[in-house]
């Protein structure tokens, strides 16, 4: 039978085994762990993405506050708030919240912030320590949640063949370089890949996270297959809003040994990984200590 995956609950396990460390952390250097969001505009989405964040670190005992700008603030002035908080002593970790207003340049905005404090992974630093293999930077919170994930399930991933659906900075590429060094055999398919289903058809284990409901049809995936569905699109159905995955849930369920459903799955994961990062970001400013990550946390 497949397994489900609980995300919810699979993340409060994670973040009860870093609550300590966090207290500690707390403890010896009489500080609060302090997270900055800045969000522009008014898409719906991403303020309740941020308003779950919030509500998290609150949970835990750490702080996280919200920077709202209109979508009309300049270049410039977004500019000299991020370089605010990247001097701000009391702040340890930043995030833009994505998707940003089409005439920003995201890359632009977040290689703005101080890598120490960049808990999104997004800049170059970070990416570039992690195409070299090396793990002592920030990596991006969803495709570590994945990689979790993955070593909760596999002693060894080593040869193991994976399929990465998505080429992007924040999930495709950075989730393809964490399963390399894993030694995991790797393939990157996006929107020009020709013969999809036999791509599918012949890998272990599959990320998806290209955004397009159900396009991944479950007849396609190979028999005893670990699928990680990290894309969400919202529709409507009904008048109410209705979130799919890239993978047709029901008709994968008859496949895979195991499946992460949408909402439910990855997204939990994420939101975990991004208090890790913040833990790790802190504790490195403080100590000199890089982030240093042990992937077998869930095992």
């Amino acid at each position: 039978m497949t397994e489900i995956f609980n995300g919810k609950k699979t993340a409060s396990r994670f973040l009860a085994k870093l609550q300590p460390d966090l207290d500690d952390l707390n403890s010896v250097y009489k500080i609060s762990v302090r997270l900055g969001i800045i969000r522009i505009g008014k898409n719906p989405s991403s303020a309740l993405y941020v308003k779950k964040k919030l509500k998290i670190f609150k949970s835990l005992g750490l702080e996280a506050h919200e920077y709202w700008f209109d979508e009309t603030i300049s270049y410039q002035d977004l500019c000299s708030k991020i370089d605010d908080l990247n001097h701000d002593v009391a702040v340890h970790g930043i995030i833009i919240q994505l998707p940003l207003p089409s005439h920003f340049n995201v890359q632009e905005i977040c290689n703005q912030i101080t890598p120490l404090k960049d808990v999104d992974g997004l800049t170059l630093h970070n990416q570039g320590l992690l195409l070299q293999n090396n793990l002592s930077g920030l990596i991006p919170c969803t495709p570590l949640g994945c990689t979790f994930i993955l070593k909760s399930l596999f002693n060894d991933l080593s040869g193991k063949r994976t399929l990465v659906l998505g080429r992007s900075l924040l999930v495709g590429k950075p989730a393809a370089l964490l399963l390399l060094h894993e030694n995991a055999t790797v393939t990157i398919a996006h929107s020009q890949t020709e013969n999809l289903p036999e791509l599918i058809g012949s890998t272990d284990i599959l990320i998806s996270a290209i955004g397009q409901p159900h396009c991944i049809k479950g007849s396609w995936i190979k028999k005893g297959a670990v699928v990680l569905d990290v894309g969400i699109t919202k529709s409507m159905s009904s008048n109410s809003p209705l979130f799919l995955g890239d993978v047709d849930f029901e008709e994968a369920c008859k496949n895979t040994s195991f499946i992460t459903p949408v909402p439910g799955g990855i997204g939990p994961m994420t939101v975990a990984c991004l208090v890790y990062n913040t833990y790790k970001a802190a504790k490195r400013i403080l100590t000199g200590t890089p982030a240093l990550y042990d992937l077998s946390i869930l095992s």
